[in-house]
């Protein structure tokens, strides 16, 4: 790629999201928001779901974000599984009107922040660049 195309391309690469989330009210608004982005919103039940399209998909898995009706020990559970399959996919939890985020998982360095909803153009940016931080610190 020459110069002046290196300069052109955008400064994300395809943002894919995976979302753990049964709400479909709020599957569909983030659908909605990511795709502005030319996101790829993708949904996922496990992490095995995760692992399992991520072995044969042609683009980077850019997060995860998990619903806020996980519990915190469902939670602990699929960042430490996540963590262990693709420890280079950073987790954001999704978290309602100023809603508790759950803090201090053991083992869990993979959980680096979480999303505000309703969110805002920044704030769903900031993450972006957040995971983007992450994934380039943990390429092997």
């Amino acid at each position: 790629m020459g110069e002046a195309a290196e300069k052109l391309a955008p400064a994300f690469p395809r943002l894919c999201v995976y979302l753990v989330d049964e709400d479909p009210e709020r599957r569909k608004y983030l659908e909605h928001i990511l795709s502005f982005l030319d996101g790829n919103v993708l949904f996922a039940s496990n992490p095995e779901d995760i692992h399992q399209h991520i072995k044969s998909a042609t683009e980077a898995c850019s997060a995860v974000l998990v619903g806020p009706d996980l519990d915190r020990d469902t939670l602990s559970n699929f960042a430490n599984k996540l963590n262990e399959l693709h420890p280079e996919i950073p987790l954001f939890q999704t978290v309602l009107n100023g809603g508790e985020l759950w803090r201090g998982f053991e083992g869990c360095e993979n959980v680096i922040g979480s999303l505000s909803l309703p969110t805002q153009y920044d704030s769903l940016m900031g993450l972006i660049h957040k995971a983007q931080v992450y994934q380039e610190a943990h390429k092997q």
